[in-house]
């Protein structure tokens, strides 16, 4: 592998309808890359959409690999933002694959699955800013699942709307958890907006996506939780994306019970909070009530 990838066919894995997909042989290069396949390797793939990555762990375990497999999708009823990953793996992951919607460039539920909107979808949701705090959250998901030194790869793309260019790759790069390692460029094929054109904006058509991977620090010891609480400046230009973040972070830092004063004090020390957010308590309570459960004047991180 190298920084400028290219695969114009997307092998025969996964279903090939499935609008949104990848090639399936992104993830067979990336386990290659990131994993020891002499040993019993444990991929997860928490996003798996189609059932793509399912597909290589399978194919390559015919080619004499030792390859475990566990795939979790929001269409198979688990929900990244809410559960977590790592009560479903027999132990902790050597490499985590995750390809999450491009903010609302394609809606998923309701639209390409199921009948309904869900409002923890990534596609659906009401903001750029929640989109970058939600997909926070879902990689620190990620990050816990993995043993130390382990990787997770994030594939992702950008967005233009109605002339607007969002950078995501940019954006997350700067909130996600663990060691950025590689940034690696691929070449976009067979999308439908391969037909678009702006010609009469002097636009440039995006014809290429990202691979972010992010190793998992050899002495964890709550790093990268520190390091979520210090991108608070960031998320401010970023219109406060990581209220739901940072206060599942400072919760989990507390050892995932605490007092409402206790969460109060650590929050109130960085720099998402103070007097310029007189409303940033009450931002606190509505992701407390979401994520935890108040028991004996103590908030507890909900385990599921």
């Amino acid at each position: 592998m190298n920084s400028i990838l290219s695969y114009p066919e997307r092998g025969p894995f996964g279903r090939a309808d499935y609008r949104g997909n990848c090639s399936g042989y992104i993830v067979r290069d990336l386990i290659a890359q990131y994993t020891d396949q002499t040993k019993q390797v444990l991929v997860v793939d928490p996003m798996q959409g189609s059932g793509t990555s399912h597909d290589v762990c399978q194919f390559l375990n015919t080619q004499g690999h030792t390859i475990e497999y566990t795939g979790l999708d929001l269409n198979t009823g688990f929900n990244i933002l809410k559960n977590e990953i790592r009560p479903k793996l027999t132990r902790p992951a050597d490499l985590v694959f995750i390809h999450p919607p491009y903010h609302n460039m394609l809606r998923y539920s309701g639209t390409v699955w199921g009948s309904q909107r869900l409002p923890d979808d990534l596609s659906h949701c009401q903001s750029y800013p929640d989109f970058l705090s939600k997909l926070q959250l879902a990689l620190q998901n990620a990050y816990r699942a993995l043993r130390p030194g382990a990787y997770y790869c994030l594939l992702i793309g950008d967005l233009r709307k109605n002339g607007d260019y969002f950078h995501i790759s940019s954006d997350i790069r700067q909130l996600a958890p663990g060691q950025l390692t590689d940034v690696i460029i691929k070449r976009q094929h067979n999308c439908v907006s391969d037909q678009t054109t702006y010609d009469k904006q002097k636009l440039i058509r995006i014809a290429h996506e990202y691979i972010l991977t992010f190793r998992k620090l050899q002495n964890d010891n709550g790093a990268p939780l520190d390091a979520t609480l210090t991108t608070s400046s960031r998320l401010q230009v970023l219109s406060n994306a990581n209220w739901t973040s940072l206060t599942v972070t400072v919760l989990e830092k507390l050892g995932g019970r605490a007092t409402l004063e206790q969460l109060c004090n650590a929050i109130e020390r960085t720099e998402s909070a103070g007097s310029r957010r007189p409303n940033w308590t009450t931002k606190m309570l509505a992701c407390l009530n979401r994520h935890a459960t108040l028991h004996d004047g103590f908030w507890i991180m909900k385990s599921n």
